[in-house]
């Protein structure tokens, strides 16, 4: 696939001016496969993205338009049935994040992965009652190169779980529970640092008709 891109920009710059639109250039192929032998399938893709106009942090913090960012890697993903009710997701994905001076890009880490257990009980007492967890792993960045910080942003790893329960075929509650060890955290920093999101709990009721 190949494919084109706009964003405008309503922020102006230090002297008052309008940003120019960003603009996006992605090729990317890719190919999936879903054996006989398994429930379930595997992909992988490799994609290339060309940015101009991007914003750069100039060492007074202040936003400036800077030029062409790349961007290419990989992502792989696989889904599959382990048993009538137990589901695996995993996925991987790299990606090589430059400016125009060949540095690497802040705020991208290059190395990003998770997995993802769901299961389904289907017969019993508690059928149509679903529970899942997971973790999501995230590697190491780099600040900007016009900031003070002179270290990698460290990488972590995080922790969600979830249940949901179909009362019948239209009522469903759902409780979803992101970094569960409320794990403290930097997730990137540009010119400055920002902390990750803490612990959180979030209920659902959902009525399909």
């Amino acid at each position: 696939s190949y494919t084109e891109s706009f964003r405008p920009q309503a922020q102006t710059d230090a002297q008052g001016a309008v940003f120019e639109e960003i603009e996006g250039k992605q090729w990317e192929a890719g190919v999936k496969y879903a054996p006989s032998s398994w429930d379930g399938y595997v992909s992988a893709a490799v994609f290339d993205i060309e940015e101009s106009n991007s914003f750069v942090t100039q060492r007074t913090g202040d936003q400036q338009q800077g030029g062409e960012t790349t961007s290419n890697g990989f992502e792989l993903e696989g889904v599959g049935y382990l048993t009538d009710s137990l589901q695996l997701k995993a996925a991987y994905t790299y990606t090589d994040a430059r400016d125009k001076d060949d540095q690497r890009k802040e705020l991208i880490p290059r190395h990003q992965a998770s997995a993802w257990l769901d299961y389904d009980v289907t017969e019993g007492a508690v059928k149509g009652l679903n529970v899942g967890g997971g973790v999501r792993y995230v590697g190491k960045s780099v600040a900007s190169p016009g900031s003070s910080i002179d270290s990698d942003v460290p990488s972590y790893t995080l922790y969600d779980a979830m249940a949901s329960y179909d009362f019948n075929t239209h009522w469903t509650a759902q409780i979803n529970a992101n970094n569960l060890t409320d794990e403290e955290y930097v997730a990137s920093c540009d010119y400055y640092c920002y902390y990750g999101e803490s612990r959180s709990v979030i209920g659902s009721l959902k009525y399909r008709w």
